[in-house]
């Protein structure tokens, strides 16, 4: 249920949030209780207030018995503004982080211009005021122009507003720079936060190196390249004294270092994106584009190394990684193909599967986005506090808020449908199986299998209400971010047709062919999977990304053998 209200706050009036379930992770709290705000700011809040009802010159929010929490902290968030408009503006990415209960927000400065000036960083104030709906903080560059060689003005920049300095998506690999850098930032109590990746490493790698980048005959990311940095800038930390701290962290390897630096002292953090520890590197698949991020999703040790770390404290926060990307730069070979997952509007659901799974508390997830990356940040926002800023988020745990899309699925005669499809939310895919006997196939003058977008309600973490400064943020769930980290591009999901093969032609070979209305597809339309001497009964996975749309016509996926194509 939507929390009703008598009418919509102003921000300069006092507004009463009723029969709420308090829950503040910054204290510990989790009662039921009610919440006073006034000119945007926290008044009061407890259990008794408002006991007797509620005078009528206050505006009146029930909750509904639903959680009422402090705003969300996407401590890492990639803008296409300034810059890449057509992936991301201010406007589009505040519409989304209000869907999602994100307050606040801090951008990266990996812009176009980098953002390593004052003037940067006073339009992106101006912009924001103008555009947005959430509150945006900017981090700056460590260097000019990200580049890594000459330090930027980090003093003027904080003065101006600068959160910390970073950057961003490029790591800081020449290590007498980043001494200099950690050694200013000491002097000034600066955070410094490193993209930990040493780049000669990486080189031209695109995935996780291992059996799954061997097998698609893509070239690897060794994992080691994220735990050589993270040590080299231990060793530097200890040198310089600096706060330091290590963004979407997403290796075994590199967790212990940062735990162990703790436990000696060092004041380090880090945060990780939900993508590590929901997804892993399998997630690539047919060469999936969607799930190319950088770091590389890594091994299942990896993620459930991530799980252990957030539980036990060596990870402080959670941060979204917002990457959008255009369809463009995503239909590409994988090789070719940007990094990143859009991630505004997932971030609250998919970091609440850690409590739905039984892996964490609730307070403790909430905390990963509220007070650690508030108290990182050293804003006031993050808690509910008297004189505390009034951005607060109403959440149901178990609502259902998104639609997701599946696979209703005819065929030809001769292919035997199989009972109904499963949904694996490890996969995060909908697997059906369908037996095609190579007699049928012989047989046959074609065999197609017809695909059709369904929908179904798919179990998601709603925010019902999402208020800044005492003021309720009008969004929408239009961008869709749920579907487009599940694999689509706009309006679809990645959809999994698995052909089982009783026996094997002649000729050992088999070949596949998608066909699709163009722009319907990813991989684009008629893009063909050769199969050289399948084992007998090899299974064959199909991952198309459907995009939903009323008046979609169905694509077709044909099977063929020998030097005859089986066509529709």
């Amino acid at each position: 249920m939507t929390p009703t209200e008598k009418a919509a706050p102003a921000p300069d009036q006092p507004t009463a949030y009723v029969n709420a379930r308090l829950m503040d992770p910054a204290t510990g709290r989790d009662t039921p209780g009610a919440l006073l705000s006034l000119n945007g700011k926290i008044a009061d809040l407890g259990e008794n207030l408002f006991s007797g009802g509620v005078p009528d010159s206050i505006q009146t929010i029930d909750c509904n018995g639903h959680i009422l929490a402090p705003g969300l902290i996407d401590m890492r968030v990639h803008l296409g503004e300034p810059g890449e408009e057509h992936k991301d503006t201010i406007a589009s990415a505040t519409a989304a982080a209000a869907a999602g209960g994100i307050t606040t927000m801090v951008c990266l400065p990996n812009t176009n211009p980098p953002i390593d000036d004052v003037s940067l960083i006073e339009f992106m104030a101006r912009r924001a005021r103008e555009k947005g709906l959430v509150k945006i903080y900017p981090y700056a560059a460590i260097t000019r122009g990200c580049a890594g060689t000459e330090l930027a003005e980090m003093g003027i920049l904080a003065e101006a507003g600068a959160m910390a300095f970073t950057d961003g998506q490029r790591a800081l690999a020449n290590s007498l720079v980043m001494r200099r850098a950690l050694s200013y930032a000491s002097t000034f109590d600066l955070l410094i936060m490193q993209h930990p990746e040493d780049p000669e490493l990486v080189e031209d790698g695109v995935m996780n190196e291992g059996e799954v980048a061997t097998r698609l005959g893509l070239s690897g990311i060794p994992s080691a390249a994220e735990p050589i940095m993270v040590a080299r800038d231990m060793r530097l930390v200890e040198i310089t004294g600096a706060r330091y701290h290590v963004g979407h962290i997403s290796t075994a390897d590199a967790i212990d270092i940062v735990r162990r630096a703790k436990a000696r002292g060092l004041p380090v953090t880090c945060d990780t994106a939900p993508h590590y520890f929901t997804l892993n590197e399998t997630a690539v698949g047919n060469y999936r584009t969607f799930a190319k991020t950088s770091p590389p999703l890594r091994s299942e040790e990896d993620r459930l190394a991530v799980i252990e770390g957030l539980k036990d404290g060596s990870i402080d926060a959670i941060a979204s990684d917002h990457t959008p990307q255009d369809q463009d730069s995503k239909r590409l070979p994988f090789a070719q193909a940007e990094c990143g997952i859009a991630g505004l509007e997932t971030l609250l659901p998919l970091s609440l599967a850690l409590y739905h799974s039984g892996e964490m508390t609730l307070l403790d997830v909430l905390g990963k986005l509220t007070a650690n990356p508030a108290d990182l940040l050293r804003l006031d926002e993050g808690r509910l506090a008297v004189g505390a800023p009034a951005d607060l988020v109403v959440i149901d745990p178990n609502a259902v808020i998104g639609k997701l899309h599946e696979l209703g699925l005819t065929a030809l005669p001769r292919v035997v449908l199989p009972p109904p499809q499963t949904y694996d939310p490890d996969a995060k895919t909908f697997q059906r199986s369908i037996d095609v006997p190579l007699d049928n196939l012989a047989d046959a003058a074609m065999v197609t299998l017809e695909f059709r977008p369904a929908i179904r309600d798919f179990p998601a973490n709603a925010v019902l209400k999402t208020v800044v400064d005492g003021s309720e943020s009008a969004f929408s769930t239009a961008n869709d971010d749920l579907q487009r980290l599940l694999g689509f591009d706009a309006k679809g999901d990645v959809a999994t047709a698995t052909l089982v093969l009783d026996a094997i032609p002649k000729d050992g070979r088999v070949r596949f062919q998608f066909e699709s209305p163009t722009g319907t597809l990813h991989p684009p339309a008629c893009t063909v999977y050769s199969y050289l001497r399948l084992p007998v009964g090899v299974s064959v996975d199909f991952r198309p990304n459907v995009i939903a749309n009323a008046a979609q016509p169905p694509f077709r996926v044909s099977a063929a053998h020998g030097a005859t194509w089986l066509c529709a």
